[in-house]
């Protein structure tokens, strides 16, 4: 995905030059929320006149390539329009970081200066919306503690309708899991009597609860959290023992 941003120039040639930022999103990564994108600054003379205006001194021309609000490239080159050339006057590539919602509307502008010729300076900015990237889904439950014999009801918070989900809870070397349709925001989630063994004759475990997100059969990513198991002091979970004196 790539556009372009025009903009204008400066200095009593200055309408008969383009101006423009160029902007492409390469790739994304929807573990980290990142997009990788590409920054170019062009000029060139717009009515095929060849004698156009050059600055050969490095140090007497800048430009400039602004992301986000930061400066990512500012040096000093040498410019050269003659015969309709296409200048590059700067260019950038990185990861830009999207919002928690998994949105990035990126701001970017550029601008260059000359000396001694008919164009002066010029710039050119924008907004560049990048693809939304898919995010992870959260779960809340009803309760943060557990009794074996009972059961939470996990809720899902998807960042998007159509993902599906996949809820997984274990303690010790115990699990279960649950798979939920896209649509489906809900689950009970309980801990058998059985789980009770991996406390080791602890009265308190931790059950550790994750939910898996799918796009299709793509997995978006994991969030994890933890219940607390509490083992009830009654009759039914007290140790039975007796003993024998001779």
């Amino acid at each position: 995905m790539a556009i372009n941003f025009y903009g204008s120039c400066k200095g009593s040639s200055s309408s008969k030059y383009d101006l423009w930022l160029n902007v492409t999103q390469n790739s994304q990564n929807i573990d980290s929320n990142l997009s990788n994108v590409t920054v170019k600054l062009y000029l060139k003379r717009n009515d095929g006149y060849s004698d156009s205006a050059y600055n050969l001194y490095e140090e007497q021309n800048i430009a400039k390539i602004t992301v986000g609000g930061n400066v990512v490239v500012s040096k000093n080159l040498k410019i050269d329009t003659r015969n309709s050339a296409k200048v590059l006057l700067a260019n950038w590539t990185g990861d830009v970081a999207h919002g928690n919602d998994g949105s990035l509307s990126l701001s970017v502008s550029g601008e260059f200066t000359m000396s001694n010729t008919s164009l002066s300076s010029g710039s050119a900015s924008g907004v560049f919306n990048c693809t939304v990237i898919p995010r992870k889904s959260s779960l809340s439950f009803s309760s943060t503690t557990i009794n074996p014999g009972s059961s939470v009801i996990a809720t899902v918070t998807p960042t998007v309708a159509s993902f599906s989900h996949r809820i997984l809870w274990s303690l010790g070397s115990y699990s279960s899991y649950l798979g939920l349709n896209s649509g489906v925001l809900s689950a009970e989630i309980s801990v058998p009597d059985q789980w009770l063994y991996g406390l080791n004759n602890a009265s308190k475990g931790t059950v550790n609860v994750s939910v898996e997100t799918y796009n299709g059969s793509t997995r978006i990513g994991v969030n994890t959290y933890k219940l607390t198991l509490v083992v009830p002091a009654t009759d039914k979970y007290k140790p039975e023992f007796s003993i024998g004196l001779t």
